[in-house]
């Protein structure tokens, strides 16, 4: 049975997600469902239709969807950008792992070191790890995505029109996600670009060769 919900979000790596991982529930409107069983398909349409309860307008439906697609979007990308920033930190980890602390690769070891603290900061921007409880909550500050989230279920759960002041909220916190991105962007095009190339510049190869070191994965 469907729960009217879209598609909950991928899971991060280690991070116990205050807030949980449900995405919204869908704006009353025409769908269909689909039924697939070996070569077979059997598609039907459906209605979803709204709370007769609720007063709202069309403009008001169609602003509070508008909120929610943005929002619900944005944590998928955070997360997304997280699980790439996860995948950088195992590898650089393991490039400096395998250099090791001789003098001819320490501009690659320091360039590795500066990535990964670049990575640190970034991901502790975006997602608390340190959250291992909910009573974690008290002594480790949620981030940018549980606040993302958060805003996006006082929206889904409210009756329309959305408030002046979740429309203030929004605005805010869009404001600082804008910036995380710009940050994302400079780590994956930038930093990231610039250690690959001083890799092969010191002629470092991609697969140690070396019984005594740890090839990369």
């Amino acid at each position: 049975m469907w729960n009217l919900y879209q598609n909950d979000y991928e899971e991060v790596k280690g991070l116990m997600p205050f807030q949980g991982m449900q995405s919204y529930r869908v704006t009353p409107g025409e769908y269909q469902v689909r039924v697939a069983y070996g070569e077979d398909t059997l598609t039907q349409p459906f209605r979803v239709l709204l709370d007769p309860r609720v007063k709202a307008t069309e403009s008001q439906l169609a602003e509070k969807e508008q909120h929610l697609e943005t929002l619900d979007q944005s944590v998928k990308d955070l997360y997304q950008s997280v699980r790439k920033m996860q995948d950088v930190r195992e590898l650089v980890k393991s490039m400096n792992e395998r250099l090791g602390d001789e003098e001819l690769n320490a501009e690659v070891v320091e360039a590795g070191e500066e990535i990964l603290d670049t990575v640190d900061e970034l991901e502790g921007k975006l997602v608390q790890m340190e959250q291992k409880t909910f009573q974690d909550v008290i002594n480790f500050p949620n981030q940018l995505d549980t606040h993302l989230k958060h805003l996006k279920n006082t929206i889904d759960a409210a009756v329309p029109p959305v408030t002046n002041g979740q429309q203030q909220r929004f605005e805010d916190i869009m404001q600082e996600w804008q910036a995380r991105q710009s940050e994302i962007q400079q780590l994956m095009e930038e930093a990231i670009p610039a250690y690959n190339q001083l890799i092969q510049e010191n002629d470092i190869p991609y697969i140690a060769t070396d019984e005594k070191e740890t090839a990369m994965p």
